[in-house]
């Protein structure tokens, strides 16, 4: 989301940069409670589920790192059509499968197991 909305601010303006970070924030908060209600669902019917979770999590993390460290670097140019803000914070982020992975173990870290 950060280089997201850089790119943003650079070639929209700080306006849509905020409208975007704000609806990014919004939505990963959605991703969260959906994940922790989810997840608690799937551990207490199939507790044995819990180490996959964590592996394939783990790989798939990993996967993104080196697919973002093996990206060609390029500049970014403006583009009057492009346009970001509300929509396209809020869809970025429920489509990140990284966002979900984060809020995944965020929750498997935090809430599940808990008594309080």
């Amino acid at each position: 989301m950060n280089i997201l909305a850089t790119s943003t601010a650079i070639t929209q303006g700080l306006k849509e940069a905020i409208k975007h970070v704000i609806a990014a924030s919004l939505a990963y908060a959605l991703v969260v409670i959906l994940c922790g209600g989810v997840m608690q669902s799937l551990l207490s019917l199939i507790p044995s589920l819990e180490t996959t979770m964590q592996l394939l999590g783990s790989a798939f993390l990993l996967y993104l790192a080196y697919k973002i460290f093996t990206t060609p670097v390029s500049a970014i140019e403006k583009n009057a059509q492009t346009q970001s803000g509300w929509w396209t914070g809020s869809i970025t982020q429920l489509l990140n499968p990284k966002a979900w992975l984060y809020a995944l173990s965020g929750v498997s870290i935090y809430v599940v197991g808990q008594e309080n």
